[in-house]
């Protein structure tokens, strides 16, 4: 048997649909895990229930218990993150912000208001400066600083969907850009420069890693936009 439809109500609504580890928000790609295995006696409660992303989820049952490597998460240590998360998720419907809550809001505003042009309306195939995203890079090297998470659960949950739109953003930037002259342009760009291998067929590759690129800046903003929304319907 799985959990009942009761107990799957209970679990989404006291998690707000955000994974209890990450705490990124899910919406439908959320699962619900045995805490302690049906196979090892446990049961289709609420107790023994989690709410987890797929990412998190998947992450339960790559360890081999015959050949251990790394910690994996115990039955105590599930539940007490998971509880840790509820509570956050219900204060934040009954508090006002806090004070730190607050400076954070703002200093995120501070990394992101500056990219609105370069995010939303520039063509990043054209190249950027080698410093313009370094604010950003800072903001991502603070992940999982306990002083940059919100406090209220909505705004952590909706922080954690703006950083794993950063993450996809830069992994792609980072890894199809390089330097030039003081500038990060695409490497097919650097190629039409110096004609080395350089093809017209190579044009159509030029012209959808640009649109790749492109879409996951204003997929950003977009997030950055929504987290603003967010923060203010709180507020």
């Amino acid at each position: 048997m799985a959990f009942s439809k009761d107990v799957q109500v209970e679990a989404l609504v006291a998690c707000g649909r955000c994974c209890c580890l990450c705490h990124k928000f899910c919406g439908p790609k959320i699962e619900l895990h045995h805490i302690t295995q049906k196979a090892d006696g446990g049961a289709d409660s609420f107790d023994n229930c989690i709410p987890l992303c797929f990412e998190c989820h998947a992450d339960m049952g790559k360890r081999d218990s015959h050949h251990p490597k790394g910690k994996g998460y115990s039955p105590e240590e599930l539940r007490k993150n998971r509880d840790k998360w509820y509570q956050r998720k219900q204060a934040s419907v009954s508090t006002n912000i806090t004070d730190s809550d607050k400076q954070l809001f703002s200093d995120i505003c501070e990394v992101f208001q500056p990219l609105k042009y370069t995010l939303a309306e520039y063509d990043l195939a054209n190249g950027v400066k080698e410093d313009r995203f370094n604010s950003l890079t800072q903001l991502l090297h603070e992940e999982g600083n306990p002083f940059k998470e919100f406090l209220d659960g909505d705004l952590e949950s909706g922080r954690k969907r703006l950083v794993v739109s950063a993450i996809r953003f830069k992994d792609y930037f980072n890894y199809h850009m390089f330097t030039h002259m003081n500038r990060l342009v695409p490497h097919i760009y650097l190629m039409s420069i110096y004609e080395i291998d350089y093809e017209a067929k190579l044009e159509k590759l030029f012209q959808e890693e640009a649109n790749i690129l492109n879409s996951l800046a204003l997929e950003l903003w977009n997030e950055y936009q929504d987290f603003v929304r967010l923060y203010r319907q709180r507020a």
